[in-house]
């Protein structure tokens, strides 16, 4: 299998790079040359994946962090706006409290509703949510090689440039999404 042959081929240019360069004399660029003349396309093709692989781990993270950043800081808002205004009612009870202090919870989740709006929290959250899931699914399906675009008798190179093509346009949707929200949100603001 696969795994065989690229151990063998491993083992080859170790051998090749032992045997010919023992000797004190070899340079760092016979030994690039070498290393070069021994890979195959599939170790190109190992290396393309496992950087696109890696890639797309490190996009996954980000995407988790901010979405999880955007989710607290949705939330917290929303319970402070809530405690704020359930707040003032209390406080009106409470006789001989001066009226400023009375206002300032109503004011305060008057402020923080803006802030909601003005932000979108919760649209930056749901796009950054949405925008992980289908990469998660996008790398799954490449994974699996579970559908027509990645299915077992798909060439593995046609695979993974189909791979790399879908997953830089869930990115490239998602900032695109992010550039046409925030410019209608300037044009709102004119």
């Amino acid at each position: 299998g696969r795994g065989v042959d690229r151990e063998k081929r491993n083992n080859n240019t170790a051998f090749c790079y032992n045997t010919q360069f023992s000797k004190p004399n070899a340079t760092q660029r016979q030994v690039q040359e070498t290393i070069i003349m021994n890979q195959t396309p599939e170790d190109d093709f190992f290396k393309r994946r496992e950087k696109a692989l890696k890639r797309y781990d490190d996009e996954i993270r980000w995407y988790e962090r901010v979405k999880q950043s955007h989710r607290r800081g949705y939330q917290l808002l929303q319970f402070c706006i809530i405690v704020f205004s359930g707040l003032t009612p209390l406080l009106i009870l409470i006789d001989g409290f001066p009226k400023p202090l009375q206002a300032l919870p109503a004011a305060a989740a008057g402020m923080l509703t803006a802030i909601v709006a003005i932000f979108r929290v919760q649209d930056n959250y749901t796009r950054f949510a949405y925008t992980l899931e289908m990469l998660k699914s996008e790398k799954f399906k490449f994974e699996t090689r579970s559908t027509k675009d990645y299915r077992v008798n798909v060439d593995d190179q046609k695979a993974l440039e189909r791979f790399v093509s879908k997953m830089e346009e869930l990115i490239i949707n998602e900032v695109a999404d992010w550039r046409q929200t925030t410019t209608k949100k300037e044009e709102e603001a004119e």
